[in-house]
């Protein structure tokens, strides 16, 4: 995230629930981390809806 913050920033970020689907990595320690990286910037978790 520190990679994408530093190509993106100031643009919209979005992201999947990345680590936490076939990988099985708690979304809520995932989640943390990503809102650390990104503090500041404009970021949204999109969820796919079938």
């Amino acid at each position: 995230m520190q990679a994408v913050k530093g190509k993106f920033a100031g643009k919209r970020i979005g992201y999947p629930k990345i680590g936490a689907g076939l990988a099985g990595g708690d979304w809520e320690t995932i989640a943390s981390i990503i809102n650390d990286e990104l503090a500041g910037e404009d970021h949204t978790l999109v969820e796919y809806a079938p």
